[in-house]
């Protein structure tokens, strides 16, 4: 492979490390959220935890959680295509 292909191989890769970077920035924006809607699970009444609002609070804690899942696969993926990327001589 030529110079030219291969500035441009390391060129997309740095691209996708930059975007992998953003994503995990997002990740942990989603993380603070889903610690604040725990923290109202953990601390609501148990009076209360029968209620449409509480089930609302844990749907919407499950959902970060999985949205949080779902960004570590996206950035696993990421890294895989740029260690592939790199590898390329």
């Amino acid at each position: 492979m030529n110079k030219e292909r291969l500035k441009k191989i390391a060129d997309i890769a740095e691209l996708l490390d930059n975007a992998k970077s953003s994503i995990e920035a997002l990740r942990d924006e989603i993380n603070d959220l889903q610690e604040i809607e725990q923290d109202i699970l953990d601390n609501y009444p148990e009076n209360m935890q029968d209620g449409a609002r509480y089930e609302r609070t844990d749907l919407a804690n499950d959902e970060l959680l999985e949205a949080m899942e779902g960004v570590d696969n996206i950035v696993d993926s990421l890294d895989d295509l740029i260690g592939t990327l790199q590898r390329i001589e």
